[in-house]
């Protein structure tokens, strides 16, 4: 066959070769003028039949009524083009899911002369995509479904929980022989344990359903090793394991991420480290690192000397309900979450948790986040005395990684220090130098060495220069007898591992005479205090009046919101409103009116009378709930609530939460009267103390700043960081104005009250600040 020799007649031989699609030509007022062989298939009309009808016939009843055709070509011509999906119909009346383009043809002289149409049949391809839209709305309800069963169950099991966990602390204070004492810790025990699964799978059921939502704030990162490492602590002791934490000194004190998750990850895996080992250590290292793009980041790796694990079980380990082989579920327990959970954590966070391991030598897990640091924020740790300049300290341990951490640490205090792995070699140096002109100024030796132990050492060094002290640390926890039989011979002990902040208050009695900067320790309960307990379970009530018993605390309990709110209404006094409460414990999930229904109803009423939540006449609100997510417990803030507790509570919460907030908030007194207040040397941080008082004074136009934009969450972190840091410096007042502001803006709304009550405690602080004087 000839090939074509007119242009027209091969493009329309192309045309005529594409199957899926049909293509129309139509002319200005949208008659079909000429169509392909592939529109005869998939309309069912031929060309005869077809040619000169109207291209609305293709559509369905409803569309051609509303003038939709016409709409089509209209927007054809004005821009140019029109694409659209819908029902098309075919000659015997049956239906297909249409992809159409229609554009406008012009002639030379820039003429309208009709619009192409080309239609393509993709209905297989609708259903397919329907199919997989509604599997996937299935499986999104399925897990709805299960994450709602699961909180469901969550408050259902805490309830009870709370009375059984409660009722076993209080039985646990009484006289008990050795066999009861033992039956009370196997229910402890079990009941933590199921605790621990509950939240576990809560976790991960908020991870499956993507409603794991991660904080941004800020946090000092050597705080978090330490409460890490504390947690597992008491398990690695009672094993006879070394737990070994070093966070490198060149890091940064403070990063903005968050804390609570990242905690959560390194407790699994320090708790997974010491339940797999048997003997040896395990440490977390902290070190600087790069991304595989180069930024700047943290690399955390968990390492112990345990069982290992198996080459092809490596990944295996980080799905859910899996460990190494199911003889470790049965021989060590666990529910095979925690590492399916940290990694899913680590991944949100923006890493990656990965792991190495060999059968009987042990696992190292780590992973790299790349957390911005907070600028010009040094770790409390290395707000040292600088009276501790200059001074040598004697390390006596003979592990080198004990020894390295010690001189790391004490090196960026400002210490100098020299090294021995043997007891022998300190004392030989020591014995050279007259008593008088000792080098040290301090001798650090670890419990148990080889050839001769601490407390020989100890007693041949004061023997030697008998005013030279001694600081003893050990990771045995059997050595904490030993400590006070051989206290006499030591400046101060500690077992391992032991954090930044007690080691720097040994190392500041011992050298200083005088301790570091401690925490406020909080003051108690100066008077009896009115407490109304709404609570509908008949068991936990008996709990709360159980935990309160031996206090002076008056306590009232209604069964749900309703009489609380009643009861709260009726306190007259000379025809004055003035509540006869100082603290109600207010219960979620009760009948008649719920928890928050009438903690709004309460706070409504006070706002009537007062108009501001932090004068006379508020009252503490302490929600009590099964429900601990972080969606609960923002509901129950915004309600109005003061504080969440989520259920089971151990009476020492319960009671501190108490001691915290029932007394009178600074920014509830109008007027201040501070007077002059001197901050005295009493505790050898006189020379921070301008620094610090300066950094007080800098942030008040920031506060202010914030508070005129809204921006709680800056309020609230400046208020966390000068209650944390207040009492340490000798102004408890500034611990107590900073508790306040925190708690303000936390509970923050952009109500006047909220901002008047935040104004008001930053005007408390600049009066504080303009009172202080340094002696």
């Amino acid at each position: 066959m000839r090939p074509p020799q007119d242009t027209e007649e091969q493009f329309r031989q192309l045309v005529e070769g594409v199957k899926d699609y049909s293509i129309f030509m139509l002319d200005p007022e949208g008659r079909v003028v000429s169509w392909t062989k592939a529109a005869e298939k998939i309309t069912g009309y031929t060309g005869a039949e077809i040619l000169g009808q109207h291209f609305s016939c293709f559509y369905e009843r409803g569309d051609v009524v509303s003038g939709h055709p016409a709409e089509v070509l209209s927007l054809a011509a004005s821009t140019g083009r029109c694409a659209e999906q819908g029902w098309r119909v075919r000659k015997d009346g049956s239906r297909f899911w249409a992809e159409v383009l229609v554009t406008p043809m012009y002639d030379a002289a820039g003429k309208l002369r009709g619009f192409s149409k080309i239609t393509r049949d993709i209905t297989e391809r609708m259903l397919v995509e329907r199919e997989l839209k509604d599997a996937r709305e299935r499986a999104e309800e399925a897990n709805q479904a299960k994450s709602d069963f699961l909180m469901s169950i969550s408050h259902e099991i805490r309830t009870p929980m709370n009375a059984i966990l409660g009722m076993s602390d209080l039985l646990s204070e009484t006289q008990l022989d050795e066999e009861q004492r033992r039956y009370v810790q196997v229910f402890r025990r079990a009941g933590g344990n199921l605790l621990t699964l509950i939240n576990d799978l809560l976790d991960i059921s908020k991870i499956e359903t993507g409603n794991l939502q991660l904080e941004q704030t800020e946090f000092e990162l050597n705080e978090i090793v330490d409460q890490s490492v504390e947690l597992v602590a008491s398990r690695a002791q009672a094993k006879g394991i070394a737990l070994v934490p070093h966070v490198s000194p060149d890091l940064h004190g403070y990063y903005f991420g968050d804390p609570t998750r990242l905690r959560q990850v390194l407790i699994n895996l320090l708790g997974n480290a010491v339940k797999f080992t048997e003997s040896g250590k395990v440490s977390l290292v902290v070190q600087a690192a790069r991304t595989p793009e180069g930024a700047d980041a943290l690399e955390f790796e968990v390492s112990d000397s345990g069982i290992g694990i198996s080459h092809d079980k490596l990944e295996t380990i980080f799905e859910k309900f899996k460990q190494g082989d199911s003889s470790t579920t049965r021989k060590y327990g666990g529910t095979g979450l925690g590492l399916a959970i940290s990694r899913r954590i680590v991944e949100q966070m923006g890493g990656r948790l990965s792991v190495t391991s060999q059968v009987g030598r042990g696992s190292s897990f780590r992973f790299t986040l790349s957390l911005q640091p907070v600028p010009n924020r040094p770790s409390r740790g290395t707000e040292h005395p600088q009276d501790l300049q200059g001074h040598r300290v004697l390390i006596v341990d003979d592990d080198s990684t004990n020894r390295l951490i010690l001189r790391e640490t004490l090196v960026s205090w400002g210490l100098k220090t020299s090294e021995f792995s043997s007891m022998g070699d300190a004392l030989e140096q020591l014995r050279q130098m007259p008593c008088d002109l000792c080098a040290y100024s301090l001798v650090i030796v670890d419990r148990r060495m080889r050839v001769m132990d601490g407390f020989e050492g100890a007693a041949r060094i004061r023997a030697l220069h008998p005013d030279l002290p001694v600081i003893m640390l050990s990771s045995d926890h059997h050595a904490a007898d030993e400590f006070h039989r051989g206290d006499h011979l030591l400046a101060g002990y500690a077992l391992r591992p032991v954090s930044h902040a007690d080691l720097l208050q040994m190392v500041c009695k011992a050298i200083l005479r005088a301790p570091a900067p401690v925490e406020p320790v909080r003051r108690q309960p100066t008077r009896s205090l009115r407490i109304l307990i709404a609570e509908d379970s008949t068991d936990n009530r008996l709990l709360i009046q159980m935990y309160m018993k031996g206090s002076a605390h008056d306590l009232t309990f209604v069964e749900h919101g309703g009489e609380a709110v009643e009861r709260y209404n009726s306190a007259q006094l000379d025809g004055e409103f003035d509540s006869e409460f100082d603290v109600i414990l207010m219960d979620i999930q009760m009948p008649v009116m719920d928890g928050l229904t009438a903690t709004r109803a309460i706070r409504a009423s006070e706002s009537k009378r007062a108009g501001n939540r932090h004068v006379a006449g508020h009252v503490t609100i302490i929600a009590l709930s099964a429900n601990a997510s972080s969606k609960d417990v923002s509901a129950c803030l915004d309600a109005g609530c003061d504080v969440h507790l989520s259920k089971p509570i151990s009476k020492h919460r319960l009671l501190t939460a108490i001691e915290e907030w029932a007394h009178e908030k600074p920014a509830a007194k109008s007027r201040f009267a501070f007077g002059r207040i001197e901050a005295q040397d009493d505790d050898g941080i006189q020379a921070l103390v301008p620094e610090f008082l300066a950094g007080r004074r800098r942030e008040l136009p920031q506060l202010r700043e914030w508070l005129a934009n809204g921006d709680f969450q800056r309020i609230r972190d400046t208020g966390h960081n000068l209650k944390g840091n207040g009492a340490p410096y000798g102004f408890p007042e500034l611990t107590a104005i900073g508790a306040c502001l925190q708690d303000q803006a936390t509970a923050a709304n952009t109500d006047g009250a909220n901002i008047d009550a935040l104004r008001q405690g930053i005007d408390q602080l600049e009066e504080f600040m303009l009172a202080v004087q340094v002696q």
